[in-house]
């Protein structure tokens, strides 16, 4: 199985947001069975919940959000994902210096993707946190055909 990770800072915002919208392509092109899609965070604390403003922004979406826990990224899972796509260049930096396995598989999703930096919505208001779910789907709309490529899907 394709195991693609989302990696932010503290996993609250940025990176499950994107996990769940990536889920829910995966499950519209049926690649459900050759795609896994995880989250994790640089300095994540295990257990944190989504955001309220996070899960608030998935909501509008159609996305259920709960029962979410973060995690902090760990050699075991840079180890078991095929690819790994940071929100910043300053994320894919302290990645690859504390992870050397994550080393040409990790990339920031603008780079994988086109469209920049994700900007930390953390401590803004809803209409930050919806700006920020907004730019992932669009930026993992045009994603979907490297992600459906890698992962061998060939229709």
């Amino acid at each position: 199985m394709y195991t693609v990770l989302f990696v932010c800072s503290g996993n609250t915002c940025r990176s499950p947001m994107a996990q769940l919208i990536l889920l829910r392509k995966i499950k519209d092109a049926n690649l459900s069975e050759r795609v896994r899609v995880l989250s994790a965070g640089l300095n994540a604390l295990k257990g944190d919940e989504m955001a309220a403003a996070a899960r608030a922004a998935m909501r509008k979406r159609g996305i259920a959000a709960g029962g979410f826990s973060a995690r902090a990224v760990d050699e075991k899972t840079v180890g078991r994902s095929d690819i790994i796509l940071t929100m910043t260049l300053a994320q894919l930096r302290a990645l690859t210096a504390s992870f050397p396995a994550a080393r040409g598989k990790a990339y920031t999703l603008g780079n994988f993707c086109g469209g920049g930096d994700v900007p930390d919505p953390f401590g803004g208001d809803e209409k930050e946190y919806e700006a920020c779910a907004a730019r992932l789907e669009d930026m993992l709309g045009r994603a979907m055909a490297k992600i459906s490529g890698l992962s061998g899907d060939t229709e």
